[in-house]
Formats: C-alpha cells, structure tokens, sequence
C-alpha cells in the first residue's frame, strides 16, 4: 500500500511521541486518552445553505475524512420534508466547496451515493462521477476568506445508503428497489471493471438503536463495506448489545495502528473499521429532532434522555449548556473506551454544536485523527 504524505506526517508526529506514553483514566465528567492510542475522526460536512459554515473546523486538522450527505441535512421539520420528497435529481458539482476540500492533502473526501428511488443505471453514473474531479471551477469563498475557484475533488470513499424517500417505507418496497446491500455490490463492479480507482472505499451506515443485531451489519461487511458509520447511540443499552453480537460475528476490524502498535493496514476482508455517530446535542428540540432521525424516539431509554434534558432546559441556559456538553463529552468517552470500536464521525449541524466541537478539539479531548487512508482496500 502507498503511503500518502498524511500518513507518513501522521507517523512521524507518532514516533516523536513514542517515548512519551502515558496512560490517563477517562472519567464522566475529564475526559482524558491515552496519549498515543489513535482513532479515526471524521466530519459530516455542511452543504447547501450551510456550506462553509464549518470551516473553522476543518481548519483544525483535526479529522482524517469529510463525509458529503447526498441531499442537503434538514435543520427543521419542514425542511426535513422538504428534503425527503424532492424529485430525485441529475448529479450535479458543488455550488460552493469549501477551499479545504480541494487540496489533496487535506482529509479523504466521502461522497454519499444514496439509492432512493433511483435506477442502477443512475446509481452506476453517480458512483463514477465521484470519483473523477469536476473540470467544473467553482467560485468559493468563507466567512474569513475572499472568494476563489477551486475544483470539485475526487471522491476517496463512497458512502452507500439506501435513503429517507418516504416511498422506501411502503411495503414490498424493499423487494422492488435497489439497498445499500446492492448499491454495495455494484460499486464492487465498477472496481474491478476499473471504472472507478481500486482504491475507492467503499462505506456503509448501521443503526444500532433498532437494529435488534448484527446481522444486517455481516451482510454489509460481506458486501465489502471497509468502514461503518452508526446513527448515534441514544439507547446504550441497545448499542452496546448490538456491539457486542457483532464482536462475536467478527465483522470489526482493529482500530488503527502507531509505529511501535501492530494493526491497520489493508482491511481485512469481513471486516470493517466501526465509527460511531456523535450528534453534538445542543437543545431539547435538536434531540427531539435527531431522536426522529434515528427512528428511536418512542424508545423508553431514549425518552428519558429527552426528559432529563428538557429538565435541564427548565432551569435556564446554564444549566442547559452544561447538560450539553456533558452528555457530548460523556458520549465521547464512552464509545472510545469500547472495544470494536475504531472512532467517532462527528456530526454538528448547529452553529452551537460546531462551536461545541472546535471546543472539544482545542482541549485535547478529541484526538487528531489517523489517517482514513491507513485503512486500505479490499479486493
């Protein structure tokens, strides 16, 4: 496997640290890891009206990949309609692109390819459009930054979902319309026929909140998904069994590796790197909102999570904040500590969550990532 120029920095910055170990407890409330124990960390990236909006993120460096969601993420009820019924559309280039996406040694792009109502033959466009450059030059600009034009990068991985289209829940649906499951196989194709680069990864979602096991999970893993990204674990409980089954299926693959710690690589074939979903929670209606998302808020754990926090709320802004950002650093904590666990994809869709994060950042409480590139590819 080549190594980029990330990666090779990333060892480097490793084994000058090497003699400098340390372990540190991680408690509810200081969360500390040990100094040199690497994860991967990743970013859902704003996109339209949003767009640039987290630049002030990426300018940490913080992240080894940039997950771009195939329809623009709905802040509001409405908007979630909104965005769940449009007429599926034409791949199209960016509008905007932040100047960071655009440098190669910047994080691995990941470009969302959702199935929807879709046919194969445009799923099969969509795959190969991203992962070739746009010639298309964009005029970008942020909120610290003068205007310039940049083109769209290629795509390193491929998250394949089978999307929120209210059509996909009628029944029979399922039978007639294409799933991650297949979208995954034809990406697989298109690998090997050599109609996108042999090194596209290729990712999946999970949702461990309703997903009694994991089972659907081996069969994405079979289908070579190399990473998964879960919906974020509200019912612990849940998650945690749904963990441990897939454990014992054997489908998680170590996290990755340092200079003087084996592990990483190629991915193993059945196996995939699990990085868990953090949304970042800033208010009762932000959980509320995520709690529909993750299709678990008439969950009993989940209902008392709302519940605690709207207790919180009734004390004043404070009391809320401080909630908040205890929840999100006790969730951190508790899902790095996990084992199968390889990272966190972060996931701040309010100015206030991704202050909440660069916070975060700055207090060491989240790693620098490793690289997504250590990760390999499966044939």
């Amino acid at each position: 496997m080549r190594i980029t120029r990330a990666a090779a920095r990333w060892f480097q910055q490793c084994a000058l640290r090497s003699g400098q170990r340390r372990c540190m407890a991680a408690s509810a409330t200081d969360i500390q890891h040990e100094s040199l124990k690497p994860y991967y960390i990743t970013l859902e990236r704003a996109v339209g009206d949003s767009l640039g909006s987290d630049g002030q993120l990426m300018s940490t460096g913080a992240f080894g990949a940039q997950v771009f969601p195939d329809l623009p993420i709905a802040t509001t009820w409405d908007n979630l309609w909104k965005a769940m019924t449009r007429a599926p559309q034409q791949p199209q280039p960016d509008a905007k692109q932040a100047p960071e996406a655009a440098q190669a040694s910047g994080p691995m792009r990941v470009t969302t390819v959702a199935a929807n109502l879709r046919s194969m033959e445009d799923i099969r466009r969509r795959i190969i459009a991203a992962t070739k450059p746009s010639p298309l030059q964009e005029a970008v600009g942020t909120a610290t930054s003068s205007p310039t034009s940049l083109p769209q990068p290629a795509a390193g991985a491929l998250l394949m979902v089978s999307g929120s289209h209210p059509v996909r829940n009628l029944p029979g649906s399922r039978l007639l319309l294409p799933t991650s499951i297949t979208t995954l196989g034809l990406a697989v194709q298109l690998r090997k026929s050599g109609d996108i680069p042999a090194a596209t990864q290729l990712w999946a979602v999970a949702n461990p909140n309703i997903e009694t096991d994991a089972a659907l999970l081996e069969r994405k893993v079979a289908a070579s998904a190399q990473v998964i990204l879960t919906q974020p674990p509200f019912d612990l409980a849940a998650f945690e069994e749904w963990l441990q089954d897939a454990q014992q299926r054997g489908v998680l693959r170590p996290g990755p590796s340092t200079p003087d710690a084996p592990g990483g690589g190629s991915s193993p074939e059945g196996q995939a790197a699990l990085l868990v979903g953090i949304p970042m929670i800033t208010s009762p209606g932000n959980l509320a909102f995520w709690l529909s998302l993750a299709s678990c808020v008439n969950r009993r754990a989940c209902q008392a999570l709302l519940s605690e926090m709207m207790q919180a709320d009734r004390q004043g802004k404070a009391a809320l904040d401080e909630y908040c950002n205890k929840y999100n650093r006790d969730l951190i904590a508790k899902v790095l500590s996990m084992p199968g666990v390889s990272g966190v994809h972060l996931m701040p869709i309010t100015p206030k969550a991704k202050r909440m994060v660069v916070g975060l950042i700055q207090k060491g409480v989240l790693p620098q990532s490793a690289p997504l590139e250590l990760l390999g590819h499966t044939a």
